[in-house]
């Protein structure tokens, strides 16, 4: 639980349901999934705001409601790390996705999704058999996750999911986010102080401060 005046997140790690995003539609369709629910006090009453579901561990586009969510459920203490890194891997979407995955297809999945590359034989042996061993897949990711190779990379679809989310608050257009990744990935290679330079003068940006 985190508390902030008159807002409250609470964290239900043994919520069920398989939907994810803010305000989706909940079933009982993934046993001990997880949320979290925003309630505000207004007169003196509690009412719930918002009920929020990340997503997954998954080859898809971020999307700027689940990442607000996560950095504020972070930054506040309402979860953990390794509570988020859980819920991803046990979400029916990443199940789905990734059905009966062995160890070493994990690895390699995580290398794919996480790092943007393919792991080598020797860092599959060497992960494989840590798994093996006892490493848990959540610990697995979440050091990934952690890593110097992941919060130095510069993928063209993090990087314009971050453009949009930090300067403009909210996400990309399909159009705007296409046209973003297609500049930044070669054979354009568009420098990223290109995109923030044209962001930062337009009249959106403007829009924000006046």
């Amino acid at each position: 639980m985190a508390i902030s005046g008159d807002t409250v997140v609470v964290g239900a790690s043994g919520e069920d349901s398989s939907s994810t995003g803010v305000n989706s539609t909940p079933n009982e369709s993934a046993s001990q999934a997880g949320a979290a629910y925003v309630f505000t006090r207004g007169g003196g009453v509690w009412t719930q705001q918002a009920y929020l579901k990340p997503g997954a561990i998954l080859n898809r586009n971020a999307e700027y409601g689940g990442w607000l969510f996560i950095r504020n459920a972070l930054t506040t203490g309402a979860v953990q790390y390794t509570d988020l890194v859980h819920n991803f891997l046990e979400s029916a979407e990443f199940k789905l996705s990734n059905p009966s995955l062995t160890n070493r297809q994990f690895a390699a999945l995580m290398y794919r999704q996480i790092l943007l590359r393919e792991g080598t034989s020797a860092e599959l042996d060497f992960m494989e058999s840590a798994l093996a061993g006892g490493l848990s897949r959540v610990q697995f990711a979440t050091n990934f996750l952690q890593s110097t190779e992941f919060r130095l990379g510069t993928g063209p679809r993090l990087t314009t999911f971050v453009l949009y989310a930090c300067l403009l608050l909210r996400d990309a257009m399909n159009t705007e986010f296409t046209n973003a990744v297609t500049r930044l990935s070669p054979p354009a290679n568009t420098p990223v102080t290109t995109l923030i330079s044209e962001i930062l003068a337009s009249s959106e940006f403007a829009g924000l401060f006046l």
